[in-house]
């Protein structure tokens, strides 16, 4: 039987997942191996960003909101 060099998941309306098989890796050139290797950071780097964006919307909602001040006509 021969060996998958990655598997793909789906599940519809929710997510794709793509897994990469570490020995089938080492079947590639080693500019495919390098390009997959940079992308595999620049997709965690896209998952940082969505943590840190995260983490600022959590502490935005647990800063005390400042109340408007407004004008009262005196009499």
């Amino acid at each position: 039987m021969a060996e998958k060099l990655f598997e793909c998941e789906y599940t519809p309306g929710e997510e794709l997942v793509f897994r990469f098989r570490r020995p089938g890796l080492r079947l590639l050139a080693p500019e495919v191996r390098a390009h997959l290797l940079e992308a595999r950071k620049e997709t965690l780097l896209a998952v940082r960003s969505l943590l840190d964006a995260a983490l600022e919307r959590l502490e935005e909602e647990e800063r005390p909101r400042r109340r408007r001040r407004r004008a009262i006509k005196v009499e």
